[in-house]
């Protein structure tokens, strides 16, 4: 009784405790309710973890169809299944029944609780993004020229498929589509990117020494943020993929962030070189006419561009470790009698 305990414990590397003083739940900075049926807390509780003490689990089996066969046992009149599949014309083939070791029996559940907490983790990081989080609505206020359409596009699906992820996740033929996605919108990504980047260089070097370069200040400003936007989506494509994917190899994780913090950090170092050589355009203009306020407002206007951009390798490095470690982390989850699931966030 105890080794079957052990066995699913160890296997799933989970530990399960009464709580004798009942936290309270209501605390959002402390807690946060997981979007659990009822029924799948209360097999939980109330079947596979007591199951699996008695050793009952052991005596039960399951049912694995042929592939490529209809789904469907031979039905007994007096109730009950036989394995006999049944097509148009009768018999067709034999299902086979399989001893259920716990661990197969409580991976279902377990696996519902690690979509809910990674949806978690996945909000965290998006509300980190200040960029790809706003609404489309948002987004297409400063988006601009021919990649507007193609970039809200991906956008628009990426947030979906991180808003959506718990309940995705568990259909495996619309998460292979999604990880599709997903890598389709880092590669858009990759394309605006150098696209918005071009548009930026052009529009510094139309600039150099000229006061009309005033006019354009809100062209400026737009193209920072679509190339902020489209960096953003790159790094949420980069972060998606691997939890679509399940792959939390190490290495695999280690090169993602590498690869990834090398890749954006080199961008935004070409933007705040744009942004610096327009600054001092505009820093020797305001020398030459020291009473101009539209240049001494521009000016100001460039710094806080400048300020407002995210700096570092290593910021960019800690952001993506923060984010595809975290299932790594030791997860807290509460059951209560009433049937709910409550996720412990510190």
């Amino acid at each position: 009784m105890e080794n079957e305990k052990a066995e699913l414990q160890e296997a799933l590397d989970f530990q399960v405790k009464s709580v004798e003083a009942l936290p309270d739940f209501q605390d959002k900075t402390k807690f946060r309710k997981m979007n659990l049926d009822k029924s799948e807390v209360s097999m939980l509780m109330q079947s596979i973890v007591p199951a699996a003490a008695t050793g009952l689990l052991s005596k039960a089996y399951y049912c694995r169809f042929p592939e490529g066969l209809p789904h469907t046992l031979m039905k007994f009149k007096t109730g009950g299944y036989g394995s006999a599949i049944m097509g148009k014309s009768g018999i067709i083939d034999q299902a086979s029944y399989h001893r259920m070791v716990p661990v197969a029996a409580a991976m279902g559940i377990f696996t519902v609780m690690s979509a809910i907490t990674g949806q978690y983790f996945l909000s965290e990081i998006n509300s980190k993004l200040d960029k790809i989080s706003q609404n489309v609505s948002d987004i297409l206020a400063f988006l601009y020229g021919d990649k507007k359409a193609e970039l809200i596009s991906e956008i628009s699906f990426v947030q979906y498929a991180q808003k959506c992820y718990a309940s995705i996740i568990r259909h495996e033929v619309q998460q292979t589509a999604t990880i599709s996605g997903i890598q389709n919108a880092r590669k858009v990504a990759m394309k605006d990117i150098e696209f918005y980047l071009n548009d930026l260089e052009a529009a510094v070097k139309d600039a150099a020494g000229k006061t009309t370069e005033l006019s354009k200040k809100q062209k400026v400003s737009q193209i920072i943020n679509s190339l902020e936007l489209s960096l953003q989506l790159y790094i949420m494509c980069c972060i998606l993929e691997p939890y679509y994917s399940g792959n939390f190899d190490h290495d695999y994780l280690d090169f993602m962030i590498e690869d990834t913090a090398e890749y954006v950090s080199k961008y935004r170092d070409k933007i705040r070189s744009c942004l610096g050589m327009m600054h001092g355009g505009v820093y020797q203009l305001t020398e030459e006419k020291t009473r101009s306020y539209d240049l001494r407002s521009r000016k100001a206007e460039i710094e806080k561009l400048l300020d407002s951009l995210p700096s570092g390798e290593s910021a960019v490095r800690q952001q993506l470790e923060e984010a595809l470690y975290a299932p790594f982390q030791e997860t807290n989850i509460y059951l209560t009698d009433e049937g709910e699931a409550y996720y412990a966030l510190t």
